[in-house]
């Protein structure tokens, strides 16, 4: 896949659930911490789902 091509679908479902579409800070360590954010967001939601069960 060439750099310029975009997916029609996001590979991730669960972090699309969470309304994530695009990174809005600029830089990789600024967009590591935003991932790290999304993924914590997704594992509390998968616990507290769990707990909830």
């Amino acid at each position: 896949m060439r750099p310029s091509e975009t997916l029609p679908w996001c590979p991730w479902p669960h972090v699309a659930a969470l309304g994530f579409r695009q990174f809005l800070l600029r830089g990789l360590d600024n967009v590591r911490g935003q991932w790290n954010l999304i993924t914590m967001a997704r594992n509390v939601k998968l616990v507290a789902f769990a707990s909830a069960a």
